[in-house]
């Protein structure tokens, strides 16, 4: 399947942006403007800063390269603590 969208990793910059490996900001419609700090607005941002990470966690689940279920939660919790902005 062709992505569209700005490989990952994605880290957040000294503002709280999302960007992309070298820096710049990421091109996302309808988000708050950086600085906007609500509750909502960054839980929305750190679920947003995991997407990659989702996608290809889904991905590798799928295409069954885990040996074992305990593999699967391990790498499944890590991303949802990320999604969460726990990490």
């Amino acid at each position: 399947m062709e992505k569209k969208f700005t490989p990952g990793p994605w880290k957040l910059d000294k503002w709280g942006s999302i960007v992309d490996s070298n820096g710049d900001t990421l091109k996302i419609v309808g988000v708050a403007l950086p600085g906007f700090n609500n509750k909502e607005a960054v839980a929305n941002r750190d679920l947003l800063f995991a997407a990659p990470e989702l996608l290809e966690a889904l991905e590798e689940i799928a295409s069954g390269v885990f040996c074992d279920l305990k593999s699967v939660e391990d790498y499944a919790h890590k991303i949802i603590a990320k999604a969460y902005g726990k990490e």
